[in-house]
């Protein structure tokens, strides 16, 4: 727009098919700018804007669904059931969403019969499909067949919103655990993500070999999948009978690692206890180190932190730098649970002291002094000769004022 006081801020798509914008229209764009008493604040002025297309196409075809006339009103209030139900294929989703809403609220279970013979009628498309799928859910007359029928459908969009619709139901059945189990392995990314939410929401033992199955099978450059996986798999092991489980169970190197990436998750000492026992074996980056190692300080058993000190030791005896790092964890990790280190800990702490006091250079360990960055170079640093607070004169200071007053910086290490 070329009106400088043009200020949208909300959108719309309405029932006629016209866009309709929410212009704030006013002088002032931040509320920053001036004071909120400013005499050039607009308190009185608003727009809406009504955006209409008006190509050749218009009035006929694939948009004549969109267009209203006066001879055409757009009303849903008092249309039958098999208006509504027609009206769900609409390419507007504002007239699909009130239609649905219509054949729900208004009309009820009526409107059972009707929409589950139009979910079997082969002359319905996946719009219509996916709005009775909804219907339906919301009137509490789903069954397993039309459920069924919609996770195999061959329309992506209508496999999305089957898996939607499971994830929303609060109790499952075992018709409902394998729909949602075979939609994580569907051919459709989408889908395999709204499955794998539908199985994140439902904790229960049966869902976490498949979902090991899916994490050792997914790209990593589909984030969002490896990310829900992730969530799905940790809200399964919540549980300490299904934690204990599947610790006991014959797992491969990939699922140990897939159950390590999510213990730090969850606040359980068999989370804890699985880490300690995981790290003994694994080679894993000294990032995820610090933050198994932390992990395992907060909520292992008492027993496990014997174990760190020997194995940090044993695994990263050439560098000390990475021991200390690895010691920091564990300490932040006790602090967090309460607790004070136990005597092997402390042994490892000490031992560690001692190697990194003897592997300093000595000859590094001379004061210099650090220019700031843009400030000047020369080195402002003397011993100065004054008088201390506490009577004593003629005390010798390290000191910056002179013989260049305060015009030097630096830092003296």
């Amino acid at each position: 727009c070329d009106d400088p006081w043009f200020r949208p801020v909300d959108i719309k798509l309405g029932p006629d098919g016209a866009m309709y914008v929410a212009d704030f229209y006013n002088r002032i764009i931040g509320h920053y700018e001036v004071p909120l008493d400013h005499p050039g604040r607009d308190r009185e002025r608003g727009r809406i804007w009504r955006i209409v297309y008006k190509g050749a196409d218009a009035k006929n075809g694939r948009l004549d669904t969109l267009v209203s006339t006066n001879k055409n009103r757009f009303d849903l209030s008092k249309a039958s059931v098999a208006k509504l139900i027609e009206e769900m294929r609409s390419p507007n989703i504002r007239r699909r969403m009130w239609a649905t809403d219509e054949v729900v609220d208004r009309v009820g279970a009526p409107a059972i019969k009707p929409i589950a013979k139009m979910m079997t009628n082969k002359k319905t498309d996946a719009h219509q499909r996916v709005q009775g799928l909804w219907a339906l859910h919301r009137l509490g007359a789903m069954t397993d067949k039309i459920l069924t029928a919609a996770a195999n459908d061959p329309d992506r969009m209508v496999r999305v919103h089957a898996m939607h619709v499971l994830a929303e139901m609060q109790y499952w059945n075992n018709a409902h655990v394998a729909l949602a189990q075979r939609g994580l392995f569907d051919s459709d990314g989408y889908v395999q993500r709204a499955a794998t939410d539908a199985v994140a929401r439902h904790e229960m033992k049966e869902n976490v070999a498949p979902l090991l199955k899916l994490r050792a099978s997914e790209s990593p450059q589909d984030t969002a999948l490896v990310y829900i996986t992730r969530m799905a798999l940790r809200n399964q092991l919540r549980s300490d009978a299904t934690f204990d489980a599947v610790a006991a169970g014959n797992l491969s190197d990939v699922d140990q690692r897939a159950i390590a990436d999510v213990c730090i998750g969850l606040q359980t000492k068999g989370s804890g206890a699985f880490l300690a026992s995981y790290i003994e074996r694994a080679n894993e980056s000294r990032d995820k180190m610090e933050v198994y190692l932390k992990h395992i300080a907060r909520y292992a058993p008492d027993e496990a932190m014997d174990k760190l000190a020997a194995l940090a030791q044993k695994k990263f005896a050439d560098d000390l730098d990475f021991q200390l790092a690895l010691f920091k964890s564990v300490q932040e990790g006790l602090q967090q649970r309460g607790s004070t280190l136990r005597p092997s800990l402390q042994e490892w702490g000490t031992a560690l002291a001692q190697a990194l006091m003897v592997s300093v250079d000595t000859k590094n360990l001379d004061w210099h002094n650090n220019s700031i960055k843009g400030g000047d170079a020369a080195n402002p640093w003397i011993l100065q000769k004054r008088d201390s607070g506490d009577g004593n004169k003629d005390s010798t200071f390290i000191s910056s004022l002179a013989p260049g007053g305060e015009s030097l910086t630096g830092i003296l290490r």
